[in-house]
């Protein structure tokens, strides 16, 4: 398991440390290239690399530094200094993307970089938007509170990613925390101290991090439920969806506290906490792969939070289980307290599932949890509330762990273990990345040039203009640089009636892996026939066709041609026509008959609905064909926290496939619709399985019918989606319709020759209805209201 090697990691950060504070800092590093002394053992490529990155969009691009290593401004990491100012330099040198003057850039993307060693802080590390936040993951570097550790005004946090709230956390988007110890135990167990406060969004994520704090009784290092506590991690994301991995909690009061928004949870550990994961208004949860040991309660979900799935996980001396709203007299929706439980272990475990005031649904002691949940079930058609055992889902053999009967998961590639010489730099190899030059052929040689030296393609930070396909054969690695952004630009990717993609993944019949991690695709100015990425790869669980934080990023961009200035918002301004400059894309992502073996973790395809460089965020009109198209025939594809955002026809469109694993689907309609409506203007294509929409324009209670939808599953099998959360919220750039719940009639479609769909907590708000059944609108929210106008239900089976 990916949890048990961070631990393996943090006793060898351990080891290295204890030669640190003996006085073995300084002196030649293992490279030429490299300042800083390391063990053999500790050295990273990343470190090593030649680092030549261009923030091509910034007003002074030669000038602002992407890659930065906190021990050139000055922090020591000898385990007695006091680190706070150099690292805050570190993270603001260039003038990065700063709370207190700004809200969001796509043009001062940075990465800082931690050797080994003890950092010690006596306030806060303030993480700007658009920094990411490394550390080496071969001895992991600790940020360590010093014992009269002080918040920074307005912050709450050792790392704060955003003080005094000053962006919207929905609005929080591209930067990573990764490859590091937190520890709090110096201070006082009885002061209010957090270990991280990551309010963010959407291509956001946090991996392989240590949290220690204090064990002993009375331990307040994360604080109380309720308005003014401190949390261990407090992720206020808005309706964001953030991307937790190999994470571990040693400690605390809390472990991590969710107050809002979606989460994905994979490979994650509490142990000794008085409560592991503390859960309040989120909209939905996924943990895969967790362990609670030790702790008095492992997830407490008493306040009116979305649908929980806990899979493949597991309990151990544990007094409370999950503490569960359901029953509480404060809040009596019958879709309270929607939980699903699938594959969990539990051993020595007083209560497993405990309900508010009446006592336990379900006993504890010794076992394994093979199925129960308890919610609002829609099972061929026939809707119930439940509270108890159920038949879990189909596992098809192609999407497991081999070997096993858990779901398969491959941990983003960090490469750790390969040398500097097994990298091959873009811009060493002639790819300019300056937003200006064509790229297409210097890049389609560079990428080639690296499959055939098996080597990984470095793609320094940068802005490649792309004028034709790249093709991407099986065996490519590329790593990017702070996400770099690769581009579609020209008349090649102009033609409705002839699409082209920017990345063509494979060609029809191949078969290989690949591993994609870490850099954006997008479009500039008038690109209606790009997309983004087609995938004909066939691959496997030996080697997948792998996307990890690989995002599609369509306007909205510094550079894009496609912000404020060109394609401003027009509410009530009657369409067609509308702008052709402002049609930006075909399709984000077409996963192909011939393919198989997709694997995509922490990817959002996005169309920009609003400016992300303009500081006042204003929205902006685009519009985007598709989202996200899968006819893999053979099937076998993974979608770990995938977000699908605001294009014209739909999000996800599963048409004669099968055998998906999903984990945590999460949608929004375009803000615009129906002005025009869903089927302009980008026409219908019946070889596309394009839905087609007809009718009248409203329906139930004056409900818009010609919207785009979340997700759409046609002929379709075996099929799981554990968490889903399809968000519906304007009418031609109005909330108004959320009030009544009538933004969209429906957003779910699945047709009846589909058959063994199961939704785990499938959730949708401010539509009339959760589910169109063969043409059928089925499960009124009204039935399935948790709050406000967010409805869901813990299990839906069709088939």
């Amino acid at each position: 398991m990916a949890f048990r090697l961070v631990f393996l990691k943090f006793l060898a950060c351990l080891f290295f440390l204890d030669s640190v504070r003996a006085g073995s800092s300084g002196g030649q590093g293992d490279s030429d290239d490299s300042p800083y002394s390391h063990s053999r053992s500790c050295s990273y490529w990343l470190e090593d690399i030649k680092h030549q990155g261009i923030a091509a969009f910034n007003p002074n691009p030669r000038e602002f530094q992407v890659f930065r290593n906190v021990k050139d401004f000055g922090a020591k990491g000898d385990g007695s200094t006091d680190d706070t100012a150099a690292i805050n330099a570190a993270i603001s040198s260039g003038n990065t993307c700063a709370p207190s003057s700004c809200v969001s850039t796509t043009t001062a993307q940075a990465l800082v970089y931690f050797p080994p060693g003890t950092y010690m802080v006596n306030s806060t590390i303030i993480q700007n938007y658009g920094v990411s936040l490394h550390g080496n993951p071969n001895c992991l570097p600790v940020i360590k509170a010093l014992p009269a550790f002080q918040n920074a005004p307005g912050t709450i946090g050792l790392i704060d990613g955003n003080p005094s709230s000053a962006a919207v956390p929905a609005n929080i988007f591209f930067r990573q925390l990764r490859n590091f110890v937190i520890d709090t135990t110096l201070a006082p167990p009885s002061i209010n101290i957090t270990g991280i406060n990551w309010p963010s969004a959407q291509a956001t994520s946090l991996h392989n991090i240590v949290v220690n704090m204090p064990t002993i009784e009375g331990v307040q290092h994360i604080g109380l439920t309720g308005g003014g506590e401190l949390h261990f991690v407090f992720s206020q994301f808005g309706r964001g969806e953030v991307f937790y991995s190999d994470l571990v909690f040693n400690g605390g009061h809390d472990g991590f506290i969710v107050p809002g928004g979606q989460a994905n949870l994979r490979n994650v550990t509490f142990n000794n906490c008085v409560t592991g994961l503390n859960l309040q208004t989120c909209t939905g949860i996924t943990a895969q792969g967790v362990a609670f040991n030790g702790c008095s309660t492992g997830i407490q979900m008493t306040i009116a939070t979305g649908a929980v799935s806990l899979i493949d996980s597991s309990l151990k001396n544990v007094q409370v289980g999950i503490d569960s709203i359901r029953g509480s007299p404060l809040f009596q929706s019958a879709a309270a307290g929607s939980l699903i439980l699938e594959n969990v272990d539990y051993q020595n475990v007083t209560t497993l599932v405990q309900l508010a005031g009446k006592g336990a649904a379900l006993a504890g002691g010794n076992g394994t949890i093979v199925g129960w949940g308890q919610g609002n079930k829609l099972q061929n058609n026939i809707a119930s509330n439940f509270s108890g055992s159920l038949i879990p889902v189909k596992r098809p053999s192609g999407l497991l762990q081999p070997g096993s009967q858990k779901w398969f998961a491959q941990a983003k590639p960090g490469y750790e273990s390969l040398a500097v010489d097994s990298f091959i730099s873009a811009r060493s190899a002639g790819v300019k990345g300056d937003g200006i030059a064509d790229d297409t052929a210097a890049l389609q040689a560079a990428i080639l040039n690296a499959v055939a030296q098996s080597k990984v393609l470095f793609l320094d930070h940068g802005s490649y203009k792309v004028t034709r396909t790249l093709y991407i054969p099986g065996n490519t690695k590329i790593v990017g640089e702070a996400f770099p952004n690769i581009f579609a630009a020209g008349e090649y990717f102009k033609s409705l009636d002839h699409p082209k993609p920017l990345l063509q993944v494979g060609r029809p019949g191949e078969r290989g892996a690949t591993e994609l991690v870490d850099f954006v695709l997008g479009t500039q100015g008038g690109t209606a026939g790009a997309i983004l990425i087609e995938h004909n790869l066939a691959s496997s669980t030996s080697g997948v066709g792998g996307y990890w934080d690989v995002h599609t990023r369509i306007g909205g961009w510094e550079g894009s041609e496609l912000q404020v200035a060109q394609c401003p918002t027009t509410p009530g301004v009657k369409k067609p026509p509308v702008n052709a400059n402002c049609m930006a894309a075909f399709m984000s992502m077409h996963i192909t008959k011939s393919a198989t073996g997709a694997y995509l973790e922490n990817c959002w395809h996005w169309a920009a609905d609003h400016d992300i460089d303009d500081r006042n965020v204003t929205q902006i009109q685009i519009f985007t064909g598709r989202g996200i198209l899968v006819e893999s025939a053979a099937g076998d594809n993974w979608f770990i926290n995938i977000p699908s955002e605001h294009h014209s026809k739909y999000q996800y469109n599963f048409a004669n496939t099968k055998n998906i694993f999903m984990s945590m689907a999460q949608t929004e309609e375009p803000y615009y619709q129906p002005n025009p409506i869903a089927s302009y203007p980008y026409p219908y294509k019946k070889q596309l399985s394009d839905p087609f929409f007809s009718g009248p324009l409203n329906g139930t209670n004056g409900a818009s019918r010609q919207v785009a939808w979340a997700q759409i599953m046609t002929n379709s099998h075996d099929i799981v989606v554990y968490g889903s959360s399809y968000f519906t919220y304007f009418h031609d750039w109005s909330t108004d319709c959320t009030t009544s719940s009538t933004c969209a009639e429906v957003s779910f479609s699945i047709d009846t020759k589909s058959t063994g769909i199961t939704i785990y907590g499938l959730a949708s708000d401010a539509t009339q209805y959760l589910v169109n059944l063969g043409g059928v609108n089925v499960a009124p929210y009204t039935q399935n209201s948790l709050y406000s106008y967010f409805s869901q239900i813990a299990f839906f089976k069709q088939g």
